[in-house]
């Protein structure tokens, strides 16, 4: 059984929910009633890790909207069908986490620590930021790219440099201030975040 967490979200209308899946988890499928074409969808699946992803974020989805669907656009950007809210979608590794809100920039990102976002940090922080943020940090690197990816979630542009478009000004406790600045998009966000063992989430509502 998964162990699912939701917080209702402040000053917007929606929730975040998010679980850990674990191995052969997707062998449970049964137990979840898919509708006819999300199981077609779900048996054409070959990896079992983006098995378990799917199925989360359709028992994720349940419970946040119960009689909404998701539905894709050309470049895989979700949103719901038979819903006034907005939806974003995310997972890393073993942790599957969705939110819906009522803005129209709604996003969230999990990232699971591992050493690696180090070898990576320069393709997405600025000069400026990489003097910001420890090189040694997993914990805060891991935060920086997911704030950048919630940032490029909320915009909803493709191509976008994350160095030099999405920049963190301020890191301060439990939010991020950041702006945008993008040929079609400038403007200023408050990235939220919460910390946890083994992973961080960000979010944008």
């Amino acid at each position: 059984m998964l162990h699912i967490r939701k917080i209702k979200l402040t000053g917007a209308k929606g929730y975040i929910v998010w679980t850990e899946t674990y191995s052969g988890f997707h062998e449970t499928v049964d137990e979840y009633n898919l509708n006819t074409k999300d199981a077609k969808f779900f048996s054409s699946l070959k990896s079992n890790q983006r098995k378990n992803e799917y199925l989360a974020t359709r028992i994720l989805l349940k419970i946040v909207a119960p009689m909404a669907s998701i539905k894709y656009d050309k470049v895989g950007r979700p949103s719901l069908v038979d819903s006034d809210l907005f939806i974003s979608i995310s997972h890393s590794k073993n942790i599957v986490s969705i939110i819906t809100s009522n803005a129209p920039e709604t996003a969230i990102d999990v990232q699971v620590f591992d050493d690696k976002v180090l070898d990576l940090r320069k393709k997405f922080l600025s000069t400026k930021e990489q003097k910001m943020i420890n090189d040694d940090d997993v914990k805060l690197n891991s935060l920086a790219w997911s704030i950048k990816e919630s940032l490029f979630k909320s915009i909803r542009q493709e191509n976008v440099p994350f160095e030099s478009c999405l920049n963190i000004e301020n890191i301060g406790i439990n939010t991020v201030d950041c702006n945008i600045n993008h040929p079609n998009i400038k403007k200023k966000l408050n990235v939220n975040y919460k910390v946890f063992d083994t992973f961080v989430m960000t979010y944008i509502c």
